[in-house]
């Protein structure tokens, strides 16, 4: 399979699978809302994007600099070294993400007082 039939076929499920998730989403959404009270669904939704907002920090920056070391290290030969990187990556991208999830919970008081105040505030 040459590298544009791959491409192709790639975003063709990527955008298959898209297509599918946004009904199944709204779906979900609706059954919250009926189910649930909508304070409850909206505090659900709030600490649901502010644990995706933590969740970009946990990357910084290292899947893209595997994307240039990588096919370095290939043509220099020196695949001990691509070895190394995803691991160190790897290593370094679990760490953090450790660390904000414990942080998130050490710190879930607070953030669930700032998050009923603001909802509060906002009726």
């Amino acid at each position: 399979m040459s590298y544009k039939e791959r491409v192709i076929k790639g975003v063709t499920w990527n955008f298959l699978l898209l297509i599918l998730s946004a009904p199944i989403g709204y779906l979900v959404r609706m059954l919250y809302a009926n189910e649930i009270p909508k304070l409850e669904v909206g505090l659900f939704y709030a600490v649901l994007d502010f644990c995706c907002m933590m969740a970009i920090f946990k990357d910084l920056g290292l899947s893209s600099a595997l994307v240039k070391f990588i096919p370095k290290f290939l043509h220099e030969k020196r695949k001990d070294l691509v070895k190394s990187a995803i691991i160190s990556v790897g290593v370094l991208q679990s760490s953090v993400s450790l660390i904000i999830t414990i942080l998130i919970i050490l710190l879930s008081p607070l953030i669930a007082c700032g998050i009923l105040k603001l909802f509060r505030i906002s009726r």
